[in-house]
């Protein structure tokens, strides 16, 4: 029998948000824990026993299994990411409480920034002077270089073990250009990348964009390449609260995606056809790009959602979110840790949950929608949930977050869709030019407005990182003061949330030197 059009997923997709929590939660707890990994996976080997007779009951028994499983599996997961070391691995070779000389062979995974970048151990050098096959993490620093991604390297250096968000690596510090030495090029396919990625942003940047300031942030924002200019370049982003519309994410994305549909409702492109051009699009740009947790969550949901769709099946918006969390932390468990994962997950779930209440409940029967104040709602629902979390990462924060998002974003906008449609059009030199000379100016036009913004008083307003107690708080309080329906509890919930940030603000004033 076929299908029926836009037919509903099953009843179990309702489900995957008590899932994705569930794992979230249990990551953290792996993380943090100091039991064995194998404690967790005991306990989940334990229950497996009562599985079938819960699936046999109704309610709440029921929901016991999709909360306890995935926690305890995450938990064990999480742990043993964390607490084991093979016997060849690169820190159970030197120990955890080395600082000394290190001669190490290595891959090329990402420059960080100028001078820094990361890779993967190969091998490293005994005091007999043999070669011993390794693994694990290593960061360069203090090289004036950049090298190709999938480059192998010798580099020689002191070096010193460390572990940075649970993950232990080894830190080597070089002092002189001798003392890194390439030994093998990137192999074909990282070649292939590297190729389309610097294809891609010297079509973007070329003349008539200004090089260096203006170049280095049209890449960012359509790109997410990070050179040497990035802490200069990030700076008054993140004073003035729009950190997020510098970092390639799901609203990059998601007009990448708009560009894409608009071009083929133009030509007349078919629906199926359009997803598959989508499903396309968002692969082009994961190659091209920075893949970042935040572009890796929306790349996620985008593909899965527009293939489903293909199909002709709706899934709600928070399976989507939830499906791409779990994905996330099963490649890297210790992503919970990252401010990223914490920022980009956090937002999404308020716009997927939160928003839809605050707007259910100030709509007005018979008015149509507002597009600028759905854009404050946005804007407004994203602040109140990411500022306490970027507080906690970074000990500042800045009160013009919302205005200044609104004043931003269409310059961002337009940035975006500038620089995808640069890269379309790079074959011909006309339309190339005339393209190139907006994308300059809407890129100077952006620069100059959050220069401006920065210059503004209390931007930032520094204050010392509150705990992940201060965080949850508030972040609860600003969503009750935005969903409740009960005007005395949204009155109340809206005051904890003023005191909380008064509160901060006046403490890191009175224990100020």
């Amino acid at each position: 029998m076929p299908r029926p059009p836009c037919a509903e997923p099953p009843s179990h997709v309702g489900i995957c948000p008590t899932v994705a929590v569930s794992w979230i939660v249990g990551s953290v707890v792996g993380v943090t824990s100091t039991l064995p990994w194998w404690v967790w996976i005991g306990a989940v080997v334990a229950l497996s026993v009562w599985i079938p007779a819960i699936l046999h009951m109704r309610g709440r028994s029921q929901r016991v299994v999709w909360v306890v499983i995935p926690l305890l599996l995450a938990a064990g997961r999480a742990g043993s990411s964390t607490q084991t070391v093979p016997h060849d691995d690169l820190i159970h070779y030197f120990g955890h409480a080395h600082i000394g000389p290190v001669h190490i062979r290595m891959v090329v995974h990402r420059n960080v920034r100028g001078g820094l970048f990361e890779g993967r151990a190969l091998e490293t050098r005994s005091a007999s002077g043999r070669w011993v096959p390794v693994q694990g993490d290593v960061m360069i620093a203090g090289w004036s270089g950049e090298p190709p991604v999938g480059a192998e390297l010798e580099v020689c250096g002191r070096g010193r073990s460390t572990q940075f968000r649970g993950r232990w690596s080894v830190f080597v510090e070089v002092f002189d250009t001798s003392q890194v030495t390439a030994r093998a090029p990137p192999s074909r396919a990282h070649q292939t990348v590297s190729g389309l990625r610097a294809a891609a942003r010297k079509s973007m940047v070329s003349e008539p964009v200004q090089p260096g300031r203006l170049s280095s942030m049209v890449a960012a924002i359509t790109l997410g390449d990070r050179n040497h200019t990035w802490r200069h370049l990030a700076a008054p982003f993140r004073s003035t609260g729009t950190a997020h519309l510098l970092a390639v994410s799901g609203l990059h994305l998601a007009i990448l995606c708009g560009l894409t549909v608009f071009g083929c409702r133009l030509l007349g492109v078919r629906p199926g056809s359009t997803l598959l051009l989508v499903i396309l699009m968002t692969a082009i740009l994961m190659i091209i790009g920075d893949v970042r947790t935040p572009l890796a969550r929306a790349g996620i949901m985008v593909v899965m959602a527009a293939a489903l769709m293909a199909w002709r099946w709706r899934v709600p918006s928070g399976s989507l979110w939830s499906i791409a969390a779990v994905a996330v932390l099963w490649m890297d468990p210790r992503a919970v840790a990252d401010a990223s994962f914490q920022l980009s997950f956090a937002v999404v779930a308020g716009l997927i949950w939160v928003l839809p209440l605050w707007s259910r409940r100030i709509s007005m029967p018979g008015a149509p929608p507002s597009r600028w104040w759905l854009a404050v709602r946005v804007s407004m629902t994203a602040w109140l949930i990411a500022s306490p979390i970027a507080v906690h990462h970074f000990g500042m924060f800045s009160p013009l977050g919302v205005p200044a998002t609104l004043m931003l974003t269409p310059l961002v906008t337009a940035v975006l869709w500038l620089g995808y449609v640069r890269l379309l059009v790079s074959w011909c030199p006309p339309l190339d030019g005339l393209v190139g000379w907006v994308l300059d100016a809407s890129a100077s036009w952006l620069w100059w407005s959050v220069k401006v913004l920065d210059l503004l008083p209390a931007t930032p307003i520094d204050v010392h990182r509150p705990g992940w107690l201060w965080v949850v708080c508030v972040i609860a309080a600003s969503v009750l003061a935005l969903s409740c329906r009960s005007r005395w509890r949204r009155g109340a919930a809206a005051a904890a949330v003023g005191l909380c940030w008064v509160g901060l603000v006046l403490v890191g004033v009175h224990s100020t030197p």
